[in-house]
């Protein structure tokens, strides 16, 4: 399907693949030999090559070896996947899999090891459970020892909506299960549910991303930045502006992937260092970034203003690919901007840097903040904490400043 006319961009020229990743990736934590589950709603049926990707964060290789296994169900709620005929259907079996070690921690600047699995043939039946398209299933186990995956904290819950949106579907789910032991394939999903690893409602994942191959007509959008990223207070979590707005684009006719990176009190370099991984180890790319291009969480000026160098030329590797990468300007803060008018002063000279660049920019800033001078805030109807943003703030944000953006860019 193509762009409307005097759009930026023809849908399913730039790649014929469709990918989703975890949602929110707040912090990394360790996990062992425990069954996992991943379950994601996909917007298609039928055959399809699909490969997993995992990521480890520490300085040494994983001690053990993943094994992986890939299914297609009907029904997000079945016990396990079920296939078109009502039976149980053939898990295809990935063992062996070594993640390397990471070249730098995590914790500091977004390196990490990485390893997919190869190409596994899925069948994806037709949803019977109302939802747009298919299920894809993943269950997953290492071998021995520990590793260290992307951990969901028990303040978030345990399953989350993600917006993958069709003509006639919106706000299907995604879900992570597990338990200690057991059988990563055959076990009951609805009973795998356990916390590991510390607090009620915490767990991990061994994986991180998807990739399904020769999808056509879909728009793949990652909004990548800090916690203003992904739902805070009121918000529901990871129903961010961006989320939003796909919601409102359900009658563009095609399967919109939207997906939160909010790294929660990160700087700059530690998700942009994220990005520039991706860049390099096999990453399915999106077609197309919404990048924060500094953050409150930097601390300096001189971090700001090397935030900046980096986001503009990050842009420029990730347009190279085929993403079409656009900035969004960051709103007051209290915990740093919002400290004294010298900080404001470098808010607003990287939000003058975004606006004067050459791409289209998501003004954010201009929605949600009260203008006052020389210190501004987020309108206090928007903002739970005077951080981040309220359901209120995002509707109003997707309203005024993505959805201009995005009739420019792709015509809808």
């Amino acid at each position: 399907m193509a762009s409307q006319s005097g759009g930026g961009y023809n849908f399913g020229k730039k790649s014929k693949r469709y990918a989703q990743r975890l949602i929110n990736a707040p912090a990394f934590g360790a996990f062992d030999t425990t069954s996992f589950r991943w379950i994601e709603a996909v917007p298609f049926t039928g055959k399809k090559f699909v490969r997993v990707k995992y990521e480890n964060d520490t300085t040494t290789a994983f001690v053990g070896t993943m094994t992986t296994a890939v299914a297609g169900g009907r029904a997000f709620a079945d016990t396990n996947p079920v296939n078109a005929s009502g039976a149980n259907p053939t898990w295809v079996v990935s063992s062996g899999l070594a993640v390397p070690a990471a070249d730098a921690s995590v914790a500091t600047n977004g390196k990490y090891g990485t390893a997919w699995t190869p190409w596994m043939l899925v069948d994806f039946p037709p949803a019977t459970d109302g939802g747009y398209g298919s299920y894809l299933y993943i269950g997953m186990k290492l071998s021995t020892g520990t590793g260290r995956g992307l951990a969901r904290n028990a303040s978030q819950q345990f399953e989350q909506w993600e917006t993958i949106l069709s003509a006639g579907s919106t706000r299907q789910k995604s879900r992570r299960c597990y338990q200690s032991g057991g059988d990563f394939v055959s076990t009951n999903q609805n009973g795998m549910n356990a916390p590991i690893g510390g607090s009620a409602g915490s767990f991990f994942s061994p994986a991180v991303e998807f990739e399904i191959m020769d999808v056509q007509n879909s728009l793949t959008v990652y909004s990548v930045g800090d916690s203003t990223r992904g739902g805070q207070g009121t918000t529901a979590f990871n129903w961010n502006w961006m989320n939003q707005w796909a919601d409102s684009r359900v009658s563009a006719g095609m399967p919109i992937s939207c997906v939160n990176l909010g790294f929660a009190g990160k700087p700059g370099s530690y998700y942009m260092g994220y990005l520039q991984n991706m860049l390099t180890d096999g990453s399915p790319l999106p077609d197309w970034l919404v990048l924060q291009p500094f953050s409150a969480n930097t601390g300096s000026e001189a971090g700001i203003q090397t935030d900046l160098q980096t986001a503009f030329a990050l842009a420029e590797s990730f347009e190279a690919k085929g993403t079409v990468v656009t900035m969004s300007t960051v709103g007051p803060a209290v915990n740093w901007f919002g400290a004294s008018s010298a900080n404001e002063a470098v808010r607003l000279y990287g939000n003058t840097m975004i606006r004067n660049s050459s791409r289209p920019y998501i003004d954010l800033d201009a929605v949600v903040t009260d203008g006052v001078s020389p210190i501004a805030a987020i309108k206090a109807a928007y903002t739970p904490d005077g951080n981040h943003y309220n359901d209120l703030a995002c509707g109003l944000i997707a309203a005024q400043a993505v959805a201009p953006i995005s009739k420019q860019l792709f015509g809808i």
